[in-house]
């Protein structure tokens, strides 16, 4: 029998299973703020759950709280711009709740900030992240 064709993967950066402390407000518009948890980070995007749809290629101001990891003592929170880059009716709802996937695309990352992000992506990539949460 022949295997079903994939979608072509499209993303450049490996991405890392990791619930993280998620911050989404919309960029210009009324500091609405949706709190939720990532699923999946990498130093292209990140990856979450929310209540509403965001139409695609929406500007968002992030803040992505990442755990102690490696050499930080501390928490470490990113802040950075993303846009939408899909956002589907999520198949899975708990209790008939609606809810939406949402990927972004970080955009404008500074060095600094990206380099954090990797750190982070290499930590969990390489296993030390294991049994802990984030």
């Amino acid at each position: 029998m022949a295997k079903p064709e994939t979608p072509k993967e499209r993303r450049k950066s490996r991405r890392v299973q990791a619930q993280l402390a998620l911050q989404i407000s919309e960029r210009g518009r009324e500091p609405k703020r949706v709190v939720t948890e990532s699923i999946n980070i990498s130093t292209g995007g990140v990856y979450c759950l929310v209540k509403t749809p965001v139409p695609v290629l929406t500007v968002l101001d992030l803040s992505i709280q990442l755990p102690r990891f490696a050499a930080y003592k501390s928490t470490q929170v990113v802040h950075c711009e993303g846009v939408v880059v899909r956002c589907e009716k999520s198949p899975g709802g708990a209790r008939g709740a609606v809810r939406y996937d949402l990927a972004c695309a970080f955009q404008n990352l500074d060095e600094e900030t990206r380099g954090l992000v990797n750190e982070f992506v290499l930590w969990k990539l390489l296993g030390m992240g294991a049994g802990r949460s984030g």
